[in-house]
């Protein structure tokens, strides 16, 4: 059963546990999906994603958790050719407190790393309005995986347009960290061309400009105490592996403090 308080101390948040996963090629760990400090809360949709090269859940469904204590579940789905987790569920009961809201094992597949990343995130209680959209936290698998071939992806569904830039017709399962590491992008700069209220906000079958010119000056991080390649991947919306090959950094993908890195062009 969750922890459940009369009121929950701190904001409502929602995180990967553990948040950071290491595997070898082929080996599998559990996680959990946490959702902390809940109020009145009495359905839950939560679409998740990941990069498939990198990593496979090994069920077609996730295992539901404690709160909310599932009695009605509208969608539980595994997707792993698309590098999707959905998972929709509703309680006859209203829950506060703290506690798992689902949980599937992942396993390394290749070399290299995959955000976890919360790409639709809503809360409902005993009326028809969303609950205020709590914190999410992203995780991150990294695989240190050897000899494996990646999955082949299919090509993008793209039209050349003007000004160094192309068109791309949005797929089923498809969010814009996929997209923009499939033309070598970023996500903020595709959500600033196409005047996106957030990275969030798109849908199957809505074209995309893509701006996949060279910046005249690229953006730079220097790296600072504690900095990993993934956190700072994480934090730019780019993927391990561009940023490594624009640095020309192999696995392990060692950096040190000070060190100037571009992480986008």
């Amino acid at each position: 059963m969750p922890s459940s308080t009369a009121t929950p101390a701190g904001p409502t948040m929602l995180r990967l546990d553990p948040t950071t996963v290491i595997l070898s090629s082929g080996e599998s760990s559990r996680v959990s999906v946490m959702l902390d400090n809940a109020r009145d809360v009495q359905e839950v949709e939560l679409h998740l994603s990941f990069e498939p090269r990198y990593l496979e859940i090994e069920s077609p469904q996730a295992a539901p958790g404690e709160i909310p204590p599932p009695n009605q579940i509208i969608q539980n789905e595994v997707i792993n050719d698309d590098g999707l987790i959905l998972y929709h569920v509703r309680s006859t009961e209203s829950v506060s407190g703290s506690g798992v809201v689902a949980s599937f094992t992942v396993r390394g597949e290749l070399d290299g790393g995959s955000p976890l990343s919360f790409n639709i995130v809503e809360l409902y209680g005993p009326g028809p309005e969303p609950l205020p959209t709590p914190n999410a936290a992203d995780g991150m698998v990294i695989v240190n995986a050897q000899g494996v071939t990646p999955k082949a992806e299919p090509e993008p569904t793209s039209t050349p347009a003007a000004d160094g830039q192309v068109c791309h017709t949005v797929q089923r399962g498809e969010n814009l960290y996929r997209i923009a590491l499939r033309y070598d992008t970023t996500v903020a700069a595709i959500v600033a061309a196409n005047g996106l209220p957030s990275a969030r906000s798109i849908r199957a079958g809505q074209v995309l400009v893509i701006p996949t010119g060279e910046q005249a000056t690229p953006v730079t991080h220097t790296v600072q105490p504690g900095e990993t390649l993934y956190a700072i991947a994480q934090r730019y919306n780019r993927s391990v592996e561009a940023i490594a090959k624009e640095n020309n950094l192999a696995p392990p993908y060692t950096i040190k403090v000070g060190q100037t890195l571009i992480v986008a062009r």
